[in-house]
């Protein structure tokens, strides 16, 4: 668990889409991201469509999230960059205004930067098709045992904390080990 992250309380909400196949082609486009305790560095503010790396590199003293949003909905998210660290994400950016929001330690609303991305191609996250419930007591999660998500389907999972005092997080991975996303500490209730 990381103390420095933000608390939740009740229950975490995140959208997964999930690939069953690693088939990313090369990124034409690189976004570097330098995130800060108080800076979230985006030199390049305009990109093309197409397939984006965004890259991040942790110069915050805390352990950071970088995390990407359109209109709203997190599009992708880094999360748990070390402090000194470096993680990329590989992106299909569509055109429109993205938010890259940085967020370390304590500072739970992020900084956030807006980039441009013009041109055709690329694709927005889809909406999900379900929401699955899950609760977490004592560090066992129920609901998601049977749980069959086909290949390239987008899921919700709400993460319902029922432990009497301790926080708890969820991260989901692809059948390559590689994180798909995460719901950070929730706290009870």
């Amino acid at each position: 668990m990381n103390p420095g992250a933000a608390l939740r309380t009740g229950f975490g909400l995140a959208v997964f889409g999930v690939v069953l196949a690693s088939c990313a082609s090369p990124a034409d486009e690189v976004v570097a991201v330098t995130a800060t305790d108080a800076r979230c560095r985006v030199p390049q503010r305009a990109v093309r469509a197409g397939n984006t790396s965004v890259r991040v590199i942790n110069r915050a003293h805390s352990v950071t999230g970088v995390y990407v949003y359109a209109s709203g909905q997190v599009e992708g998210e880094i999360p748990d960059v070390a402090r000194g660290g470096t993680r990329s994400l590989a992106m299909n950016l569509a055109p429109g205004d993205y938010d890259i929001v940085c967020k370390s330690g304590t500072n739970t609303k992020g900084i956030r930067t807006t980039i441009s991305v013009t041109g055709s191609g690329g694709r927005h996250l889809a909406r999900p098709a379900a929401t699955i419930d899950v609760s977490a007591t004592n560090y066992r999660y129920h609901g998601l045992r049977g749980r069959v998500i086909d290949a390239g389907t987008t899921v919700a999972i709400r993460l319902h904390n029922d432990a009497p005092v301790e926080n708890h997080e969820l991260e989901i991975f692809g059948p390559d080990g590689q994180a798909v996303g995460e719901i950070g500490p929730t706290a009870p209730g």
